[in-house]
Parts: structure tokens; sequence; C-alpha cells
């Protein structure tokens, strides 16, 4: 369908023809604001574009929040531990506990680095 007629009247599209300038008839002006693109989709791929628009706020935010507040403080926390204590300051057991833990690490970063 033609952008000026079904989009004429809408409020990004009018803001956004005086903010351009645009001629009244100008197919190319202002067509993909956003209640236009509602006035020109039919119901599923306007469906689709609300799926795809909400997947990155909803879906990946909250596994990026989770990694800045508990897993890299953490991460950060044990790197300070290994770094600020000497080994003769530690305990055997704590020793032990600390051999373990960077045989782990070693597992993950081997289990976590790309073949090649």
């Amino acid at each position: 369908t033609d952008v000026p007629t079904s989009c004429i009247g809408l409020p990004d599209y009018e803001l956004c023809r005086a903010i351009r300038g645009c001629g009244p008839n100008d197919p190319e002006c202002c067509g993909g604001v956003l209640l236009c693109i509602a006035q020109l989709l039919d119901y599923p791929r306007r469906q689709y574009l609300f799926e795809k628009s909400v997947k990155g706020p909803f879906c990946v935010a909250p596994f990026i929040r989770i990694l800045l507040t508990v897993v890299i403080p953490w991460v950060a926390g044990q790197l300070e531990n290994l770094v600020t204590l000497d080994g003769r300051d530690r305990p055997h057991d704590e020793r032990l506990h600390l051999r373990l833990m960077i045989r782990c690490v070693r597992s993950v970063r081997a289990c976590l680095t790309p073949v090649v």
C-alpha cells in the first residue's frame, strides 16, 4: 500500500515529515516509523517483529546482569585471593583446596577453549 495515504495523521509519521521536510506525496519519506509500520504490516508480521524486538531486552539482559553482578565479582575475588596470599601463609588443607581449584579452573578453561 501507499505510505502517505496509510500513515497520514499518525503522530510519529507527521513529526518525522515535519523534521525532514518531506513533501505530502513522497512515498520514500518516513515509511519506517513505528506506527506506520504497524499500519502497513499484517498481524503475523507485526507479531514476528514484536517477538524479535523484545528478545534482546527480556532474554539476553537478565543473563548479562547475572554475569555482571555475580560471576565477574566472584571471579575477581578468587583471583585476588590467589594473588594476595602467599602459599606459605596457608595451612596444608587450604593449599590442597587451592590446588583442586586450580585444576578445576584449568579443566573449565580447556572445555571452553575453542578447538582450533
